[in-house]
């Protein structure tokens, strides 16, 4: 069944996608569910609609690429879209709290502050305007980053992207000296 789903959906236009979706919705909830199960109230709010965009991404993105011929397809369909929300968790897993105590001092300055650091990084060309506002937003504001795709009207995929090779460069112009987090520089 699923090989024939897939094949018209490729072949058949969007309205075969969206039925792909919707056969495979109970198992999408299933591997969300336990994405979630034991999480703390503030990681579900947080987090559940990044999980399940990723989750859904990847979902679709694999309905192009998957092997028909092999067995188990909905099995493995469910496994990538794991794969997907699992990458998110990974990268939340950086923003969890953690023990004030064991958290250096902050400096009584404006020094240091984030937002210096995004300032300082596009006045000296590491990220761009728009990349700086993009983790500004997702980051410090808290804002989820589907619902800034939605705004924008653009993939949330691409957004995750452009999000990770902007930080990538920030934590390596930070980690190479060649980002100062001085407002004054």
């Amino acid at each position: 069944m699923w090989a024939e789903l897939i094949t018209r959906a490729r072949d058949g236009g969007p309205a075969w996608t969206v039925g792909c979706v919707g056969v495979a919705m109970p198992g999408l909830k299933l591997v969300a569910a336990r994405m979630i199960k034991n999480r703390p109230a503030w990681y579900i709010e947080a987090h559940t609609d990044d999980i399940a965009a990723e989750l859904l991404t990847e979902f679709l993105a694999q309905l192009k690429r998957i092997d028909i011929h092999r067995p188990d397809i909905a099995a493995r369909l469910m496994c990538w879209a794991r794969k997907g929300a699992l990458r998110i968790r990974s990268h939340e897993r950086r923003d969890l709290p953690r023990d004030p105590a064991t958290l250096p001092a902050a400096p009584a300055t404006s020094e240091g502050t984030p937002e210096s650091v995004l300032e300082n990084a596009v006045r000296q060309g590491v990220i761009s305007p728009l990349e700086a506002t993009l983790i500004c937003t997702t980051r410090l504001d808290r804002r989820t980053v589907p619902d800034l795709a939605r705004e924008r009207a653009i993939p949330a995929h691409r957004l995750y992207r452009e999000r990770a090779a902007a930080e990538t460069r920030l934590v390596n112009a930070l980690q190479q000296g060649l980002l100062s987090s001085n407002p004054a520089d």
